[in-house]
This record gives C-alpha cells, sequence and structure tokens, in this order.
C-alpha cells in the first residue's frame, strides 16, 4: 500500500480551529439558555470545595490532641502570644519541668535593641508557663506585659541566673490568628484536660458531619451541572429535526438516513461529553485546589510558598 494515500492534502485537512471558536460558543449558548440550574451547580460546586477544604483542616486539631503533648489550646496560646509579643517563644519540655525559651526574634524587635535574644529564658511573673501564655493570649492589644528573662549567652553561674525585666505592649492580631483562638474557644479547656477522649469524638463527628455535607454538595453540583447541558442537547436534537425536516429528497438519496441518523446521536454524545468534562472537572477542580492551596497559606505561609 502506497502511504502517500493515506496522507490527506492541505486542502483536505480541517482548518485550525480556536480555542474559542465560534462553534465553541455557539455549542456553550445551548447549555447556557439553561443557565439557572448551570450557576446553582457552580454555587454548590463552591460549597463543596470550601467543605473540603474544612474537613481537612480538622485533621490538625485531632494531630494536636492526640500526638503532641502541648495540646490543642497549648498550642494555639503559644502562637497567638508569640504574635502578641512580636517575637515566637516556645515551650520546651526538660527534665526539670517546661521552660518557657525565645525561639525567634526579629533584630528590629525593642526588645532585641534591649538585650532579649534567642534561647533567653523567660520567667513569667506570678504564673505558670502555660498560664502566662494563655493570659498573653486572652490579652487586648495595647496592653503592657511584663516578664523577667534569663540570659543564656551571658554565661553566667547556674546560682546566680542574669535576670533582666522586660516590658512589652502587646499587638493586635491578624485574621488568622484572631480565627485561631475564637475557635478554640468552643471547646473548654477543663473538658479537655479531664475527658479528652469525648473531645476527640466530638472533632471526628463534627470532621465527619462536612465531609458528608460537602459531598452531598458535590453530587447536586454535578446533578445540576449534567440537568443543564442534558436540557441543552435535548434542544439541540429539536433543532437538527427541524432542520432534516426541511431539507430536499435528493439529500437523503446521496446519503442513508440511518447513516445521518447515527452522526447526528454520536456527535451529540461526543459534545455533551465534552460539556460534561468542562463543567464538572474544570469548575470543581480548580476551586478545590484554591481553597486547599489558601488553607495551607493560612496554616503556614512561609512553609507552603517553600514547596511551592
Amino acid at each position: 500500500m502506497d502511504l502517500t494515500q493515506l496522507i490527506s492534502d492541505d486542502h483536505q485537512r480541517a482548518p485550525k480551529s480556536k480555542v474559542l471558536s465560534a462553534q465553541f460558543m455557539r455549542t456553550l449558548g445551548y447549555t447556557w439558555q439553561f443557565r439557572r440550574l448551570l450557576l446553582t451547580g457552580f454555587a454548590c460546586a463552591l460549597l463543596f470545595a470550601g467543605l473540603h477544604a474544612a474537613s481537612l483542616a480538622g485533621a490538625l486539631p485531632v494531630l494536636k490532641l492526640i500526638l503532641d503533648e502541648e495540646g490543642l489550646h497549648g498550642w494555639i496560646d503559644r502562637t497567638v502570644a508569640s504574635r502578641r509579643l512580636g517575637f515566637e517563644v516556645e515551650l520546651a519540655r526538660r527534665a526539670e519541668g517546661a521552660v518557657l525559651t525565645v525561639r525567634r526574634i526579629s533584630p528590629e524587635h525593642v526588645l532585641f535593641k534591649q538585650g532579649l535574644g534567642e534561647g533567653d529564658l523567660i520567667e513569667p511573673l506570678g504564673l505558670s508557663e502555660a498560664d502566662w501564655l494563655a493570659s498573653v493570649a486572652r490579652d487586648k492589644e495595647g496592653e503592657a506585659r511584663e516578664f523577667d528573662a534569663v540570659d543564656v549567652s551571658s554565661g553566667a553561674a547556674e546560682g546566680a541566673p542574669n535576670l533582666k525585666l522586660y516590658a512589652v505592649t502587646l499587638r493586635g492580631l491578624d485574621f488568622k490568628e484572631a480565627a485561631k483562638f475564637r475557635l478554640s474557644q468552643l471547646v473548654s479547656r477543663q473538658t479537655l484536660e479531664h475527658d479528652k477522649f469525648r473531645v476527640l469524638v466530638y472533632i471526628l463527628a463534627l470532621v465527619t458531619l462536612v465531609a458528608i455535607l460537602a459531598n452531598v454538595f458535590r453530587f447536586l453540583a454535578e446533578y445540576l451541572v449534567s440537568q443543564a447541558v442534558l436540557h441543552g442537547m435535548i434542544r439541540l436534537r429539536a433543532q437538527l429535526y427541524e432542520k432534516v425536516l426541511k431539507l430536499p429528497m435528493a439529500f437523503f438519496t446521496e446519503r442513508g438516513t440511518s447513516d445521518l441518523v447515527t452522526q447526528f446521536v454520536q456527535d451529540i454524545q461526543e459534545i455533551q461529553r465534552g460539556l460534561l468534562a468542562l463543567f464538572g472537572k474544570l469548575v470543581t477542580e480548580p476551586l478545590k485546589a484554591g481553597f486547599i492551596l489558601t488553607l495551607a497559606i493560612f496554616l503556614d505561609a512561609r512553609l507552603t510558598l517553600m514547596v511551592l
């Protein structure tokens, strides 16, 4: 067989089509006639993406509750207090007990210029380390807070620690820290300390409920979008049928009616599959990715940007 016979000439090839060609926009027009169903489906897809990201976020308090000795409230108190103080603190567990240290402080911070450095031990005045962090987290913006700190870099003797008194004005919270702190208030500290299993059951039940609601909205989104597409294809079939009835009889003598009907059915099925994939995957998946990326940035923006 001559292979050149399998290669069509340039004039026989289909012209290159644009992404937003007139035919493509005309096809979308059949579905857009049922835009109420379509837009409602898009709204359900948006709710599904948001609830899906929320169900993933529910794993964080579960891990903090089970694996981290610091606990859920301890973690939130520490992060919120670090935001208010303007430098990052860390609650370390040692043989002699829990100690509060400065983990990271900016050279531009006023306390850094006064001598407070990374690794210095913070000794709260009249409170335990955990209670002091909780009180700092609850304080309002602009209030003054005093604390003693041990300069570990000075090489002072163990019996005579180099204590220095510091005073700092508490800062306001951004949306992230404020949201974390408000959500933590939904769980009682006493209940969490005495019955962690019950709190764990409540959190898992809430995550399960959110996951179920997310999948309900996912089903509604797919159902409404498919209904809009199917109604559009029914209208397209009706127009094709009206067009065929107006064709001259000579047209049917050249090509059989069976071939014509088969071509209509197959072409419309392919258009239907393409529109379902377009409105299904092209809308739902970017929304899911956007909400999950937003969640990752909300939890740790620096780590997220580093991974990206």
